[in-house]
């Protein structure tokens, strides 16, 4: 029997069909933001991709680090791009905000 085959992320043969997420609970997300994004707020919508994750939350796609210029990043309101920022500097993909989930320490929480 031949032995398994161990891919690692940064393998070049997985390179585009592996992504990080980053599991937050929505309380580091002020209850503006949350407004906000239950109402997909035209502003908010344009400068990043969500999708909603039911009555649970919401994913996040994670710009690119040439997408955080002043002009790309108007209209986020601040304690989210903070968030942004974070998953930028530790390579994560998306961001997924659920009600359920766990406090990450570093950051502030809104309740």
């Amino acid at each position: 029997m031949a032995a398994p085959v161990i891919i690692t992320r940064r393998d070049s043969a997985l390179k585009g069909f592996v992504v990080s997420m980053l599991d937050l609970s929505t309380a580091h997300l002020t209850p503006e933001t949350i407004r906000r994004l239950n109402l997909r707020d035209e502003e908010l919508d344009s400068c990043i991709t969500i999708y909603e994750k039911g009555e649970f939350g919401w994913y996040i796609a994670v710009p690119e680090r040439q997408y955080f210029l002043p002009e790309e990043v108007e209209g986020i309101p601040d304690e989210l791009l903070e968030i942004l920022k974070l998953a930028v500097k530790n390579d994560i993909d998306w961001i997924m905000f659920d009600c359920d989930a766990n406090r990450l320490p570093v950051l502030p929480t809104f309740e």
